[in-house]
């Protein structure tokens, strides 16, 4: 009886070995072959360790191993070819990204065509993209890419979701879900060392620093823990100078809290009045020019939710064509076929002169602070004019 000996699949990691040793097939061993296999032969082996050292001696097994690896070493069109692929794909990616934030899948057909014809001789020639590939990407590319991001920034922290049914034109029923989080990556302490890291990277000393200049927000100048606290508390000389044009505007939208409501709607509501009707404007424009030798009427502006400086021209638009539109208003709410209640509140405001008071002030008032605020945006101000007048403005509404 004699003791078979076995192939070991522990050989193919020995050094002598590995890259060319492997089990033989099934077909070969039972057809009375050796179970150990050389790759870059195509020979069948005994699986005895001394012939397979052996074998990895010999002239022809050496010289296989040679050819086996130039075969095997990628060439430089390869290499070439690999990276020009790689750039094409990240071409389309940042398509597939716009379209999905900015436009219509069904405008990718013509705008990959459009970038093909402008980009020739560059990668963007050899662009293929359209609907389908399109879609394919955005639904098993971008999609998990992004929820996976999404998913690693939330982490183990608390969340609440937004969630809603539809159905589109297919008839295809969809649930929507918005995810709402805190963010700790606008921290104090993240800004912190990320603006030191800034610093460090582009070779700036942060001992010569003197002062940082920033728009307000807590996070970066707060008085007990911010950005501005951190840099004062390793280098106390550092100052810190806010914005005047943002300040401005903070000071602007904070005194406005001291008039009355009616003030904003009436500014806002006489716009939305005329918005969305064409009917609404061309009954207004009508009276307007009975009322004014044939001129068009200035257009209202829309508001700002958030900069009360630009209620600048709103203001001075509603002032130009006051008697127009409180007569327009009046006569609405005197109307026994208006059934709007919003109309009737405006008839009673334009009939409020208190209003029209406001509406004054506010425009000799917000121009001054505008107009400030205009001069501190320009390249080359004078400081000396602009303390001047921004000391002068300080006085005139102290």
């Amino acid at each position: 009886m004699t003791n078979a000996k076995h192939y070991r699949e522990a050989w193919e990691n020995q050094p002598i070995f590995k890259g060319w040793l492997t089990k033989n097939s099934s077909e070969l061993i039972t057809a009375g072959h050796g179970e150990a296999r050389c790759k870059f032969c195509k020979a069948s082996l005994r699986a005895h360790a001394s012939d397979l050292k052996k074998h990895a001696g010999t002239g022809s097994h050496l010289a296989q191993a040679k050819l086996w690896n130039i075969k095997k070493q990628p060439s430089l069109i390869s290499h070439i070819n690999s990276s020009q692929q790689k750039e094409l794909k990240i071409a389309e990616l940042k398509m597939v990204l716009y379209i999905a934030s900015h436009s219509s899948v069904k405008s990718v057909d013509h705008l990959g065509e459009v970038l093909k014809e402008l980009g020739k001789g560059s990668q963007l020639e050899k662009l293929r993209l359209h609907r389908t590939k399109a879609s394919k990407l955005m639904l098993n590319v971008v999609a998990p890419a992004m929820l996976e991001e999404l998913i690693d920034d939330i982490g183990e922290q608390d969340y609440s979701i937004i969630l809603d049914e539809s159905t589109d034109v297919s008839t295809i029923k969809y649930m929507a879900y918005c995810v709402r989080y805190f963010m700790f990556t606008a921290t104090a302490e993240s800004l912190f060392k990320n603006f030191k890291e800034f610093l460090t990277k582009v070779g700036l000393n942060i001992n010569k620093l003197v002062a940082i200049g920033t728009d307000g927000a807590n996070n970066i100048c707060g008085f007990k823990h911010s950005l501005f606290t951190l840099i004062r508390k390793e280098y106390p000389n550092v100052q810190l100078m806010k914005c005047s044009c943002h300040s401005l505007s903070l000071c602007a939208s904070k005194a406005s809290d001291e008039l009355p409501a009616s003030v904003e709607f009436l500014l806002r509501e006489s716009r939305n009045w005329f918005s969305r009707s064409p009917l609404r404007q061309t009954t207004y424009k009508n009276m307007y020019e009975k009322l004014s030798s044939g001129n068009k009427p200035p257009k209202l502006v829309q508001l700002s939710d958030t900069r009360w400086l630009a209620w600048t021209n709103e203001v001075s638009v509603v002032l130009k064509q006051w008697d127009a539109l409180k007569g327009f208003f009046v006569q609405l709410e005197a109307s026994p076929t208006n059934k709007c209640i919003i109309a009737r509140n405006l008839g009673q405001m334009y009939r409020d002169d208190s209003n029209l008071l406001y509406l004054i002030f506010l425009d000799t008032v917000l121009k001054e602070v505008t107009d400030l605020n205009i001069a501190f945006q320009k390249a080359n101000a004078d400081i000396t004019k602009l303390y001047s007048e921004l000391r002068r403005l300080l006085l005139s509404v102290a």
